[in-house]
């Protein structure tokens, strides 16, 4: 899907929505990249162990504490140079809330390549000059089935036996889950001593650079701008209403209309400073805006849509969406919603 959505990042969302008697909530972090330090000395960013290949990944959490399953999300971002090997990500280390009893690893995919090829240890697992934590994902082939940037040209082994995009882990838990969220795995602390270097997470990066250099990062900085959505406008004879979403992770697109079995085309552009009137309503987008998609409304007149966030667009970035549903009444439209301005962070 073509969202900003399909387009509409690490920060800490906590966008909450129930489902089948539990509350299902994300948060992410950044391996790697500004703010991170490495094992091998360097910070800001960390580098592998040739100081001068960096690496980092992208890990989105989110927990279903009523179907007691926690999915991670993991890509590896690592910046791509044309015919250097690009870093494989071999292991992750993150940590757990005492309330979480039992963690076993229930199902793992890829986008692309092969079947990941990852177990759990789940109990204390040392991560060197970062201290210890929780529970650590570690590949098992040797470099096979490893987690790989999708858009990497060159790794230390082909991409038939590479994890290519991103790969989603599921675990199961067990405890007491009900006053959890998110954020409580991501904001925990590794245990030190060992180590120096208190950590939120830790990913093993290996096989990068012209020397295959390898290092473990911790995670880099964090978006400290306040996501939001905010509704612009009186809306036309439906009403339009997001819940921002992080990179990898999902923006919750909601439309209540009055016409039923009809074709919603939803728009995005960035910000525009004025606004102009169409028809006897106010139109929030920018001239060349892109089309999102169509999108039939119910009997009631109304669609959902549970959308896609890639992981290209920054903390603090701004959008604007507004729906309007074909038909008659307009001159072409038969509702045209509010807008709805969208800052994506934390």
């Amino acid at each position: 899907m073509n969202l900003l959505l399909a387009s509409l990042p690490p920060a800490s969302l906590l966008a909450l929505a129930t489902f089948g008697g539990g509350a299902v909530s994300q948060d992410a972090l950044t391996i790697g990249g500004p703010g991170s330090c490495s094992s091998e000395g360097s910070e800001d960013p960390g580098l592998l162990s040739d100081d001068a290949t960096p690496a980092s990944a992208e890990v989105l959490f989110t927990l279903d504490t009523g179907a007691a399953v926690l999915t991670l999300d993991v890509t590896n971002t690592s910046p791509v140079t044309s015919g250097v090997k690009n870093p494989l990500l071999t292991r992750l280390y993150f940590n757990v809330p005492a309330a979480v009893t039992g963690l076993s690893l229930v199902g793992q995919s890829a986008e692309a390549g092969v079947t990941p090829q990852y177990e759990l240890d789940f109990g204390a697992q040392g991560a060197g000059l970062f201290g210890s934590f929780d529970a650590c994902l570690h590949d098992t082939g040797n470099i096979q089935g490893t987690i790989a940037n999708a858009d990497a040209d060159t790794w230390t082994v082909g991409a038939d036996k590479l994890a290519l995009g991103t790969v989603t882990f599921t675990l199961a838990l067990e405890g007491d889950l009900a006053a959890l969220t998110a954020s409580d795995f991501t904001t925990l602390l590794s245990t030190i001593p060992p180590g120096s270097k208190p950590s939120h997470a830790v990913g093993k990066f290996q096989a990068g650079g012209p020397d295959d250099a390898s290092a473990y990062l911790n995670q880099g900085e964090t978006c400290d701008v306040a996501g939001s959505s905010v509704s612009l406008g009186t809306p036309c004879g439906g009403t339009l209403s997001i819940v921002h979403g992080l990179p990898g992770g999902t923006a919750v697109v909601d439309y209540q209309g009055a016409t039923p079995l009809g074709a919603a085309a939803l728009y995005y552009s960035a910000p525009n400073p004025t606004p102009f009137a169409f028809g006897g309503c106010t139109i929030f987008l920018r001239g060349g805006a892109t089309l999102a998609g169509l999108y039939p409304t119910d009997l009631d007149g109304d669609f959902h849509l549970d959308a896609k966030i890639p992981t290209s667009h920054l903390c603090g970035d701004q959008i604007v969406l507004q729906a309007f549903v074909l038909g008659g009444g307009h001159p072409r439209f038969a509702e045209i919603s509010n807008g709805v301005l969208v800052t994506l962070g934390n």
